[in-house]
């Protein structure tokens, strides 16, 4: 299987933006079912490893149904939950007024081009996205542009793997 990048300007002229919505708004309630995205020792990792202590102010980037921002939501003042699919926010928000949390809200936007001023944040993370990114570099240069000074992005997603029949297998099951 060959990955392609495109650029966010190629998304929008292709109007492959469309077909990643169609494609991840149809998912949507398997994704807020999934054990994978629900949980996981790295899910604890980033909790751990963010050391919060409850006044941040959170950009999860690329949120899907939500799991990664409902599971800081309770440790940090506020988080905001950005996906570029209605029906992930959708779903994020169920998941979220099921909890009884009030202080995670939901945006539609792109990585790319995140809709918030320099230095809103205290943390970003992503969880799962970063190889659906059309431009990781970009993406990351967004993410420190809303970080404040001293602020973390945690990222955590799978990787290729090295021996070419695993990878085309793990690629198949991604796909």
């Amino acid at each position: 299987l060959t990955m392609v990048n495109y650029t966010l300007e190629a998304i929008m002229s292709l109007d492959l933006g469309e077909s990643i919505r169609q494609q991840f708004g149809a998912a949507a309630a398997n994704y807020a079912a999934s054990g994978v995205h629900s949980g996981g020792p790295n899910l604890d990792a980033m909790l751990e490893r963010a050391a919060l202590r409850g006044d941040e102010r959170v950009l999860d980037v690329g949120c899907g149904a939500g799991h990664t921002a409902i599971a800081f939501a309770p440790h940090v003042a506020e988080v905001v939950a950005l996906d570029m699919t209605r029906e992930m926010l959708d779903e994020a928000d169920r998941l979220a007024a099921k909890r009884g949390l009030t202080n995670v809200s939901f945006r539609l936007g792109v990585a790319e081009q995140l809709p918030f001023a320099d230095g809103d944040f205290d943390l970003v993370t992503s969880r799962f996205c970063a190889h659906h990114y059309a431009d990781p570099a970009r993406a990351t240069r967004e993410a420190s542009r809303v970080l404040r000074a001293g602020g973390r992005y945690l990222l955590v997603d799978s990787v290729a793997l090295e021996d070419p029949v695993q990878d085309s297998y793990l690629n198949a099951l991604e796909l």
